[in-house]
């Protein structure tokens, strides 16, 4: 917990971070005044605001907010366990679910925590106020929509070959496609998209910010 400041001092500090979270110089911006009753909160010792955003979307919205580190953990967290989930049906299944439902808590009561930490930290490290990046990431959010659908409509159409296979050619053991074929794929999209990302999007900002 961070040491309570009356009412100044937290607003001076809301003032400094504003520019690393505002996604508009509107005076009304919801969002920004969003953040700034969440992060007003946590200056006072009191809970955040719930982010239902965070909660709902999670990777993309972790994305958009250019915490780039955490979005490809619990990516790479999800893609781990699904991958045992599938290899180890019987003693695994039900592990995706409930690492959903416990992310989806996590983030929304949560996630504002680690969004201003990280904003500290960005405060702490840059130089000079006005080489201050963009505190959004719209391509690299959109970016991860288009490979969550793409991925997902894959497996989906798979399935439906899958079993249009096992009804026309049962007992046959004919398969559209293998297990291990199939999570080697799937793998091998979420590495693509990943390094796809670094070169893109998180390597020009680590540039940018130093």
């Amino acid at each position: 917990m961070y040491e309570k400041l009356d009412q100044d001092e937290s607003f001076k500090i809301i003032k400094q971070i504003r520019p690393y979270y505002a996604t508009s110089s509107d005076a009304d911006d919801r969002n920004t005044h969003y953040y700034d009753r969440s992060f007003t909160n946590i200056l006072a010792n009191k809970f955040p605001l719930p982010n239902w955003a965070a909660a709902f979307l999670q990777s993309i919205w972790l994305m958009y907010r250019r915490e780039y580190k955490l979005a490809f953990g619990l990516s790479l967290l999800s893609q781990v366990i699904t991958t045992l989930e599938i290899l180890y049906p019987t003693s695994l299944i039900g592990s995706s679910l409930f690492l959903s439902i416990f992310l989806f808590f996590a983030m929304a009561f949560q996630a504002n925590n680690h969004y201003f930490r990280s904003i500290l930290k960005r405060v702490n490290t840059s130089s000079q106020l006005t080489s201050i990046s963009p505190p959004t990431d719209l391509p690299a959010a959109l970016a991860t929509v288009a490979f969550i659908a793409i991925i997902t409509i894959a497996t989906f159409l798979i399935m439906i070959a899958q079993f249009e296979a096992e009804q026309v050619l049962r007992g046959s053991g004919y398969r559209v496609i293998s297990v291990p074929k199939y999570l080697g794929l799937n793998w091998l999209a979420f590495i693509s998209f990943w390094l796809c990302i670094y070169l893109w999007r998180i390597m020009p900002y680590k540039e940018e910010a130093e």
